[in-house]
Parts: C-alpha cells; structure tokens; sequence
C-alpha cells in the first residue's frame, strides 16, 4: 500500500465524486494517519460526512442524517450549512432543544442566513415542531 499521503487524498476526492463515500472516508483517515497535511484532509471529512447526511436525510434517515451532520461539524464547525440541516433532521426526530441550539449557531456563523432565521421565527421552544420541507407542523 503506498505510503504517500497525497495518492490517498487523491484517490479519496475520486471516491467522493464518484459518491462512494465509505471508501472515500478510508483513504481520508488514512492519508491523515500518513501525516498528510490536517486542515486539508479535515475539510474534505466535513464535505464527505455533510454528504453522508445529505443522503441519509433525502431517505428518511433523520437518524442517520444527524449522526452524519455532526460528524462533519466536528471535522468543520464554522459551516453555516451544517448547522442548519443538522437541525432539521434534530427536528424530524424531535430532538427540538438541540436543533434551536442549531439554528441560533447558524446564525451567529452567518447572521444574514434567510433559512435559519426563517426556521427560527417559527421555532417555539415549547412546542414540538417537525419541519415537512415546506413548512412546520406541530407533532
């Protein structure tokens, strides 16, 4: 197996398109294992759990989805994006404290964030809410 950290950073990006993502997170960790440069091996972990998440929420997978998102948040935590999905799957499986949490970091990351603050005026705390893609409904 090649010792090189950038054959494994490379081949991992290739993975990643071709979304093959278990294996594009091996070479991943692998080339940072390697000593590949951390910052850049990080970003592209974040990219490829929020991918990850992406899949599993489009299938219903709230679980899995906000399983996914935070890991990308712990490899990149200063994307807006990441927050404000990470919420929406919170809410989907009414996790509501935590995905308020969310959104007010989404907006703090990005104050003119029109989906977070959108998300957040309809939020009540008290309520529990679940996000159907349009709109929310109380559950």
């Amino acid at each position: 197996m090649p010792t090189d950290s950038g054959i494994h950073l490379n081949r991992g990006d290739t993975y990643r398109e071709l979304k093959r993502f278990n294996l594009a997170l091996s070479d991943y960790h692998y080339a940072l294992d390697l000593g590949g440069e951390a910052s850049l091996i990080k970003a592209r972990l974040s990219l490829t759990h929020y991918a990850l998440g992406a899949q599993c929420f489009n299938q219903q997978d709230y679980e899995g989805a906000n399983i996914e998102f935070s890991r990308a948040i712990d490899f990149f935590a200063n994307n807006p994006e990441y927050y404000v999905n990470r919420a929406r799957a919170c809410m989907q499986i009414g996790m509501v404290d935590m995905a308020h949490n969310d959104l007010k970091k989404t907006l703090d990351l990005d104050p003119s964030h029109d989906v977070a603050a959108a998300m957040l005026q309809n939020f009540n705390q008290n309520t529990k809410l679940a996000f159907t893609g349009r709109k929310f409904v109380k559950i």
